[in-house]
């Protein structure tokens, strides 16, 4: 999965240096409120938590200084397990994920969207970082959208408030030449070339977030980079957006446009005018 913009905010801000290990840092509490998030933590590349601030215990059932020197795995209910080792091995290839989610064991389980990063030296990673944010409500906000959307015969999918795909059905993946798991995660811009995802991100994305939707045609791209036409509906949720595509019909580009018209009949303008002329009584 590439990095791209924010899903889970990240415990501190991206740059040259974000990833470089830099000795201890203590993750500030201040900070972990700003961003939004529940707790922050660090882990070992063993998997060892080795920090974590803000709301672990509400969310895990256990206090910071409990938490500290267990395996991250503890916590994690075994369905997801197979998902949140996948994700904690990429980091530690050295790639970024966003809006993992899984579900913490507890009495009930509690759904999360994780983001981590990894934490290099030398260009070796020597620990993962990350945040966590409690998604129960959101996650059942999104299986009740899904559901609906499952069956659809037009391209449906839910994005979260950053842009990434949660949720696409059958139709939507197939449009784009992809299968679906391929593109939970991803940004949207990955299927639009650079001038038409700076276009949508300028003129249709606003639009959503001012006036509630959008609508118009569009120039998608498939996994090859084919080209293709496409009718696009945005409209807003509470906390993301619902994406609709429709295949177009190929549209003649505009020179075509009218030299089609211009191989039409035309009309006899001069007939017209004497038919006209014709209808009354001659003055005399």
């Amino acid at each position: 999965m590439t990095p791209a913009e924010d899903g889970v905010p990240e415990t501190r801000a991206s740059g040259s240096d974000a990833a470089e290990f830099d000795g201890y840092q203590e993750i500030e509490m201040d900070a972990v409120a700003e961003l939004g998030v529940d707790y922050a933590f660090r882990l070992e590349p063993d998997g060892t938590v080795a920090a974590v601030t803000g709301g672990v215990e509400r969310l895990t059932g256990e206090s910071e200084s409990t938490v500290v020197g267990t395996s991250f795995e503890r916590y994690i209910t075994d369905p997801d397990l197979e998902d949140a080792f996948e994700a904690f091995d990429a980091v530690l290839s050295g790639e970024t994920v966003r809006g993992i989610t899984l579900r913490f064991s507890r009495d009930e389980p509690l759904w999360v969207e994780v983001n981590a990063e990894p934490v290099t030296r030398d260009g070796e990673v020597v620990a993962v970082r990350g945040a966590v944010r409690e998604a129960t409500e959101r996650r059942r906000a999104l299986e009740q959208h899904s559901a609906a959307m499952r069956g659809a015969i037009d391209g449906m999918a839910l994005l979260d408030d950053n842009g990434h795909y949660l949720f696409l059905n059958e139709a939507h993946a197939e449009l784009y030449g992809y299968d679906r798991q391929e593109l939970v995660g991803e940004h949207w811009s990955r299927l639009y070339d650079g001038t038409e995802h700076r276009r949508l991100a300028e003129e249709a994305m606003p639009a959503v977030r001012t006036v509630g939707s959008w609508r118009g045609e569009a120039e998608g791209r498939r996994r090859g980079g084919a080209a293709f036409p496409q009718d696009l509906s945005l409209a807003a949720l509470a906390d993301g957006v619902v994406f609709v595509v429709r295949d177009a019909p190929e549209r003649p580009p505009p020179h075509q446009l009218i030299g089609l018209l211009g191989r039409g009949p035309r009309p006899n303008l001069r007939n017209n005018m004497n038919v006209v002329r014709g209808a009354g009584p001659r003055p005399r």
